[in-house]
């Protein structure tokens, strides 16, 4: 259920920055999930066609990008790329469950692959 209040939160700032642009319509909305952010693409587009309804917006399309995780080891300072659990567990409210792909170590800081982010909108005036 938390991609409806992302949904929200997108529905609000799509709109807003139509308004500022004085559009007549949103063509486009860019979305950028982390892969790690546990946000369902197709339970988000279905919340944001229900905000959208009798709006600007209403006949979007949107366009969902997959930001990579990546991560920085604490212990031995490994940056990069970390493989998705192989047991998949990501916990919605704290995040996946990582190790180091060069230690093994679990304290490790997430730099990218938790966003959940407006990219851009394509308006018409």
């Amino acid at each position: 259920m938390h991609e409806a209040s992302i949904a929200g939160s997108i529905v609000r700032s799509v709109l807003s920055a139509a308004a500022e642009a004085k559009a007549r319509k949103v063509e486009t909305v860019v979305l950028e999930f982390g892969e790690w952010s546990a946000f369902q693409p197709e339970q988000v587009e279905f919340w944001l066609r229900i905000g959208f309804e009798n709006t600007p917006a209403a006949s979007a399309a949107f366009e969902f990008r997959t930001v990579p995780g990546r991560i920085r080891c604490r212990a031995c300072g490994t940056e990069g790329p970390c493989p998705k659990p192989e047991n998949g567990a990501i916990d919605p409210f704290i995040g996946p469950v990582l190790e180091c792909p060069s230690c093994g170590g679990s304290d490790v800081e997430i730099m990218s692959g938790r966003e959940a982010v407006v990219k851009s909108i394509r308006v018409k005036k």
